[in-house]
């Protein structure tokens, strides 16, 4: 089995070698390393991107643990799966989609659990669909973008993703190699401040 060190620099040369929002696959379906442009207030670097699918072209972005334990207490719970049913069986409910542009989203009882309409390829009208999306404690979203799930099936395939244990150990030490590469930029933009001082 691979160390976490040995995990750490192999993260450290992904960054190095890759351009920016270029995916590297994992050796687990669905998460894929992805090297982030550098954003002075943030120092983000690098990140996971998590895809149904090895062939998806869409995904969502993780930037830590946090992050991560937020989706997985949202796809985790259990009133996730009613609401997945009730867009597909209770009229009221795709009656206030229906009104919905493609994208946005209605609030649910449940914080962070949305309604939304997604678009259908070729047709005029979307159609329901549920958006997870952690919210803070004023119910303001966290992410920029949302994890949408279809049906029950997409469920299943995030629950699995999501709650594979190696997901936490990589993000661990994402983390870490993100706060050792933000420290060397930190030192490395200081040493060229100095200089054209």
């Amino acid at each position: 089995m691979v160390t976490d060190e040995e995990l750490k620099c192999k993260i450290k040369e992904i960054w190095a070698k890759s351009e920016d929002w270029i995916e590297t696959p994992t050796s687990e379906e669905g998460i894929c390393l992805v090297k982030f442009p550098i954003k002075p207030a943030t120092q983000l670097f690098i990140g996971l991107k998590i895809k149904k699918s090895q062939n998806s072209i869409k995904g969502f972005f993780l930037n830590s643990s946090k992050e991560l334990n937020s989706i997985r207490n949202l796809l985790n719970s259990q009133e996730l799966e009613y609401f997945i049913n009730q867009i597909w069986k209770d009229d009221q409910v795709r009656k206030r989609i229906s009104v919905l542009n493609e994208w946005d989203t209605l609030d649910s009882d449940i914080p962070g659990i949305f309604y939304t309409k997604m678009p259908l390829k070729g047709k005029e009208f979307g159609f329901p669909a549920i958006a997870l999306n952690p919210t803070d404690e004023f119910g303001k979203k966290l992410k920029r973008k949302n994890l949408y799930l279809k049906n029950s099936e997409d469920l299943k395939i995030y629950r699995r993703i999501f709650n594979n244990v190696k997901i936490d150990r990589l993000m661990k030490i994402i983390e870490d190699v993100n706060s050792e590469l933000s420290f060397e930029f930190r030192v490395a933009q200081s040493k060229i401040i100095k200089k054209f001082r």
